[in-house]
């Protein structure tokens, strides 16, 4: 499989991937939930309730980082870097241009 696909996954790639645009968007999508929708919406997971944004940020998030990184798509740093821009984004930047 790896020799088949991983040529195909290799050229895709670029050579300047800092900030993981894929896991700034993961977190843009958990940071969204998290902040505009009711706490108490609750998905069932082999019989067990769980809050969707613990959900979202405890598989959804770090599965998107582990894809990147397992493809050879991009380095953690660059997961990491992603996912502090998007922070960054929605706590410091998004209440400016609300106050506007």
């Amino acid at each position: 499989w790896r020799r088949r696909y991983g040529k195909l996954v290799a050229s895709l790639k670029s050579k300047h991937s800092f900030p993981s645009g894929d896991c700034a968007q993961a977190m843009n999508l958990c940071m969204f939930l998290w902040r505009y929708v009711p706490g108490d919406h609750l998905m069932t997971v082999m019989g067990n309730d769980i809050p969707l944004d613990m959900l979202l940020f405890g598989i959804f998030l770090p599965g998107v980082a582990f894809a990147r990184v397992f493809y050879r798509c991009h380095w953690i740093e660059d997961c990491i870097g992603g996912v502090l821009l998007s922070w960054t984004l929605h706590w410091i930047l998004m209440p400016e241009l609300r106050r506007k």
